[in-house]
């Protein structure tokens, strides 16, 4: 990811945030787009868990975490910008290693 102003104005709170978002919707897609037989097989809650495990985190700080910077626009703002570009980013690496 390049840097630019907005990158700049991140804490390396809002960093790992963004790391730990990134991961929390691959697992809500993933889920999405299991078949509803497959779903019976895969436990959203526990995968969801073990992300905010390895991200050292709870799914209720994670929670008032998204609502804090929900009511700071411009700061959500860059969140969403960097999470799409980081999504973005392990999209390439996963269609590069299908090649």
């Amino acid at each position: 990811m390049a840097c630019s102003k907005a990158d700049e104005k991140l804490t390396e709170k809002d960093k790992a945030f963004i790391k730990t978002y990134v991961d929390v919707l691959l697992v809500q897609a993933w889920y999405e787009s299991l078949s509803s037989s497959e779903r019976m097989n895969f436990s959203k809650p526990d995968s969801l868990d073990r992300v905010f495990a390895y991200h050292n985190t709870t799914r209720v700080d994670f929670q008032k975490e998204m609502q804090g910077y929900k009511s700071k626009p411009a700061i959500w703002k860059d969140v969403l910008k960097n999470t799409l570009e980081a999504i973005e980013a392990k999209r390439r690496v996963l269609s590069e290693k299908r090649k």
